[in-house]
């Protein structure tokens, strides 16, 4: 590992991972604006190239990645972790671009240009939209399907409170036995729900306690990289090109056509987790050598541009890449445009003010 690769490795910002999500956008962005693209522009790898599920797979565990490593790298400089400025810096980067979208889709509820119930967009406020079937008994006749992605940001902010649990577990030197042993048992977790909650059912990927390990892995891979044997390992693992290329044509195809064949009985067994073991193959790969023609790729000036935009985007795909929509924004190339507009607007006018804020408690002290 050169000194280069050291600095990039502990650096603010890990070049290729913000590629990386610009990939994962991209996967989903086509997934769900599928409907409006002409089939001229359509190959047979476009199943593949659509997978939103695999994108926001990435977003996951690249999630649970970074921060945890940011977490450790706050922890050795000062000696603590402090939850009240994690929290605080999460809420500056979350809350802002999602409340600006959310009031918009509340606005244009308001003027009946799309459909929602309270209880929808209480879910999506609270940040419970992944647990909603509790008490959403139907979506039919209305427009959820514009709020329906916020079941993401649902587990991801359930996610942060358990968040400073796993860092106790690190301060003890026990989170990797731990962790590992809760991820491999989530599988069994899902499996159990399944039969035990069936009202459930179209959830079971979406709630913390049956989609842990989406993030956990990301953590389980940060823990594992700060062991300098393991890491020199599985940096000679991922970049060995026969298992690098499994790895990329299991998640992108493989894992994709088990799913459509066995649908549940493959995802809720060792599908996910086999998917997010080659997912966190990728990340390795796309950290760990700067020669590769995955590094060039990632760290593109357009994907890595995109990745950067890629909450922004994500936030507002489904107002615009939704195929029951009956406004102009909804049609192609239009819908297209419109998002990445949006995600720009968002971005540059709504977050980078807040983002601001946040990093001035990056370092801060108790």
């Amino acid at each position: 590992m050169t000194l280069q690769e050291k600095k990039d490795f502990t650096s603010k910002r890990i070049p290729s991972l913000d590629g990386l999500r610009g990939l994962a956008i991209i996967l989903v962005l086509i997934g769900h604006g599928s409907y409006s693209i002409p089939q001229s522009f359509l190959s047979p790898l476009f199943m593949f190239l659509g997978n939103g599920h695999l994108g926001v797979s990435i977003f996951f565990v690249l999630s649970g990645y970074l921060i945890y490593t940011l977490s450790v790298q706050e922890y050795q400089k000062t000696g603590t972790f402090n939850w009240k400025n994690f929290y605080f810096r999460r809420i500056l980067r979350i809350f802002p671009a999602f409340y600006f979208v959310l009031l918009t889709i509340i606005l244009l509820k308001v003027f009946k240009i799309i459909i929602l119930t309270l209880p929808m967009l209480l879910s999506a406020a609270t940040f419970t939209a992944n647990y909603n079937l509790l008490w959403i008994k139907s979506t039919a006749l209305t427009d959820y399907f514009v709020i329906g992605h916020f079941w993401t940001l649902a587990l991801e902010e359930q996610f942060y409170l358990v968040f400073p649990l796993l860092m106790i577990l690190f301060r003890n030197n026990r989170l990797l036995p731990i962790l590992t042993v809760v991820i491999l048992l989530e599988p069994f977790v899902r499996v159990f729900c399944y039969f035990l909650i069936p009202s459930l059912r179209g959830q079971i990927g979406e709630m913390l306690h049956t989609s842990f390990d989406s993030i956990g892995a990301g953590v389980l891979l940060g823990e594992l990289l700060r062991n300098d044997k393991i890491k020199d390992r599985l940096f000679r693992l991922a970049n060995n090109r026969l298992i690098l290329s499994i790895s990329i044509l299991f998640i992108v195809f493989i894992s994709p056509i088990l799913n459509i064949h066995f649908r549940g009985l493959y995802m809720l067994t060792v599908g996910k987790t086999l998917e997010l073991i080659g997912i966190s193959v990728l990340i390795v790969a796309a950290i760990s050598n700067r020669k590769t023609l995955l590094f060039r790729l990632l760290n593109s000036r357009v994907l890595s541009k995109i990745g950067i935009l890629s909450y922004s985007i994500y936030l507002w795909n489904n107002l615009f890449l939704y195929d029951d929509g009956k406004l102009i924004f909804n049609q192609f190339p239009l819908n297209f445009l419109c998002v990445f507009g949006m995600g720009i607007f968002s971005y540059y006018i709504v977050e980078k003010p807040f983002l601001r804020i946040k990093d001035r408690f990056k370092n801060a002290k108790n």
